[in-house]
């Protein structure tokens, strides 16, 4: 099934793209969208996690300016700009509120793993921290930087990322203070894919890197199902 739901009783224009089982499944995933809005590659991604045989939800983090905003690659000066426009404290309890729903009557998951693409690892991260998700992966979170480290550290499960190197918004400098910042943690996970762009994973973009992509899909799946599957009979 995939389908629009209402993520929140009390606000009730905040919904997202569901996709998967209603029922049956023990863990579910949560899709952070990048700037641009739930467009046709974050269900994509979510119709990926739910073929998988997870319920997966992507909420629509823009709604306080307007529901289901949807903008083209090329405006990302627009993106940004309702982006920035949010209020941030709020946009990560939505990301909480997405978990909990999975978590709640709607489905009743067991385990919830929290993926950011892009703008979204920041706030997946942070959410995921709040809520005790059971696994956070991000492909190229541009928005954390070095003053930033904390965040990432702040989450006691699995991390997993996957970087471009050709890419200013992660830089070298970053990724390698990443790496020393999570050095001791043995279920994190840093890739970097040589000769790929920012996006790259991104089927609809121009620096989709099919051969890059499908590695970090595979390297994604497996991840997702160490830490989703069912464990010490829970």
């Amino acid at each position: 099934m995939s389908t629009k739901i209402k993520i929140d009783p009390v606000n009730t224009a905040y919904e997202g793209y569901f996709s998967g089982p209603e029922r049956g499944v023990e863990a579910g995933v949560v899709v952070v969208q990048e700037i641009y809005g739930v467009n046709n590659e974050v269900r994509r991604v979510t119709d990926h996690f739910a073929g998988a045989g997870y319920a997966s939800l992507a909420p629509d983090l823009m709604w306080r300016s307007k529901p289901w905003l949807d903008f083209a690659y090329e405006d990302r000066d627009g993106a940004r700009n309702v982006i920035l426009s949010l209020d941030y404290v709020a946009l990560v309890n939505d990301i909480v509120t997405a978990i909990e729903c999975l978590r709640g009557k709607l489905v009743g998951a067991k385990r919830v793993g929290v993926v950011g693409l892009g703008w979204g690892g920041k706030p997946a991260i942070e959410a995921a921290t709040r809520s005790k998700a059971d696994a956070s992966i991000s492909f190229y979170p541009g928005t954390i930087d070095l003053k930033s480290l904390d965040i990432v550290t702040a989450f006691k499960g699995p991390l997993q990322f996957h970087f471009a190197s050709k890419d200013d918004r992660t830089p070298f400098a970053f990724r390698t203070a990443l790496r020393s910042a999570l050095v001791d943690r043995d279920d994190s996970e840093i890739y970097i894919y040589e000769g790929a762009e920012h996006g790259f994973a991104n089927r609809d973009r121009g620096e989709y890197g099919k051969a890059c992509a499908t590695t970090a899909d595979q390297r994604q799946d497996e991840f997702l199902k160490r830490c989703l599957s069912k464990k010490d009979g829970k």
